[in-house]
């Protein structure tokens, strides 16, 4: 079975992680962990917990069990062949091995892959990989074109969808940034453009901030959303429940909800779901959406 989530405020279940190093960390992981919280974005640390998650439970259904900590080269090649036949991608296999390099410097161990066994074992997994991922086929301008053309404007969820692809279009941010974004970021300009103030994003760790500019026609769609859903403060970008509930549209969108909006005002259009349609807003038919 494997271990509880850890609880969504935290970086990683601190409490078993002290458990298993030595002692006298106790208080020394309850002084890094507010810094850690700070100095890592949400998605980061949702990959630490998920990455930890899947470390426990691979050393608990070895036979024998492998200890979780320290990590050992053996545990590490088993760990990391397992993941490749099982399919796993490179890019999680280093997702995964930098939450146990996190941890092990959190608990003041030594990193395996910092020996010369371990980079060796490490540069031969590698070599069985194909570094390349391949990528998923960007939507073109006509594409967006397309996804757009049907949509009513007096309909909540149209009006919101013809919004958030162009405005996600022209900012060319994630899917986290867009549903961040908030109504006061948003500057209405006199000839009838907008600006958008992204206060801070992944690119952005330092959160000096943006400024994007928004093209009339896509301004306009997003006065037509914000009018419909009464938004006059809070979040740009909401759910549009079937109610009739005075606070229906109270909900911020989720960046989950991104890739099926996408999927779904696609094949609308007879874009085919077997061409693994792209599941984010950044980047739409110029550079790889991730």
């Amino acid at each position: 079975m494997l271990p509880p989530l850890a609880p969504a405020g935290l970086v990683l279940p601190i409490a078993e992680i002290a458990a298993l190093a030595r002692e006298g960390l106790a208080e020394r992981l309850a002084g890094l962990i507010a810094d850690v919280d700070r100095a890592y974005a949400e998605n980061t640390k949702r990959l630490w917990r998920a990455s930890w998650r899947v470390w426990v439970a691979f050393c608990a259904s070895a036979e024998p069990p492998w200890p979780v900590l320290p990590a050992s080269v053996d545990s590490l090649r088993t760990f990391l062949q397992a993941r490749v036949a099982a399919g796993i991608r490179r890019a999680t296999l280093e997702g995964n091995l930098s939450t146990l390099a996190m941890v092990h410097r959190l608990t003041a161990l030594t990193w395996p892959l910092h020996t010369i066994e371990g980079e060796l074992m490490w540069r031969g997994i590698r070599h069985s990989l194909t570094a390349r991922q391949s990528k998923k086929r960007g939507l073109s301008i006509e594409d967006i074109e397309r996804m757009l053309a049907p949509l009513e404007p007096a309909v909540p969820r149209d009006a919101r969808d013809a919004a958030l692809i162009p405005v996600a279009y022209e900012t060319q941010l994630r899917r986290s940034s867009v549903v961040a974004l908030n109504l006061d970021q948003v500057r209405w300009e006199a000839d009838g453009t907008a600006t958008v103030l992204v206060e801070r994003s992944k690119e952005d760790q330092e959160g000096e901030g943006r400024v994007k500019a928004l093209s009339a026609t896509t301004t306009r769609r997003l006065r037509q959303w914000v009018a419909l859903a009464g938004i006059t403060e809070g979040a740009l970008f909401r759910s549009t429940p079937n109610s009739h509930k005075p606070d229906r549209f109270a909900n911020r969108l989720s960046d989950r909800d991104v890739p099926r909006i996408y999927k779904r005002r696609a094949v609308a259009v007879g874009r085919r779901r077997s061409r693994r349609l792209p599941g984010t807003p950044r980047a739409l038919g110029l550079r790889r959406i991730c």
